[in-house]
Order: structure tokens, then C-alpha cells, then sequence
């Protein structure tokens, strides 16, 4: 999931203060779609990460708080 965010970053994200906002109109199940969990093990990771200060969310809109720290979770160079 975090991978997924950070994707979505590069095509879909607007820079709004310290933040990045994804600009997505995906409902819950087109998202767990394409990762591949259930809609459940969706809302479970999105929890986590929100918890883990990474992301927020308002409505649909999904934001970045924190690019490095969601890098870290994903464990990846990105």
C-alpha cells in the first residue's frame, strides 16, 4: 500500500503547503483492486499508516504527510 501511494505521488500528486495531496477519484474497492487485498486489508493498512503520522485523510482526498517516512515503510529506495 505504502508503494501504491508513492506511485500515485508521481502522476497524481499536488503539492498543497507541507503536504501532497493525490488528486485520485478511486472508491476504496477500485484501489484494493489494484493492490490485491479485500477492501478490509485496505482500510487496516490505511489505518496503520494514518497512525503512523504518514498520511491523513479528508473525505476521499488521501494526503502525504510524511514522503520519507512512507519510503521507510515501504521499505524501498524509491
Amino acid at each position: 500500500m505504502a508503494k501504491l501511494l508513492l506511485l500515485l505521488k508521481e502522476s497524481h500528486g499536488v503539492k498543497e503547503d507541507a503536504r501532497i495531496r493525490l488528486d485520485i477519484k478511486r472508491t476504496r474497492e477500485e484501489v484494493a483492486s489494484i493492490i490485491g487485498p479485500a477492501s478490509e486489508n485496505l482500510i487496516r493498512f490505511m489505518s496503520e499508516l494514518k497512525q503512523e503520522g504518514l498520511i491523513s485523510q479528508e473525505g476521499k482526498a488521501i494526503y502525504i504527510l510524511d514522503e520519507e517516512g512512507l519510503i521507510d515503510f515501504a521499505n524501498i529506495g524509491y
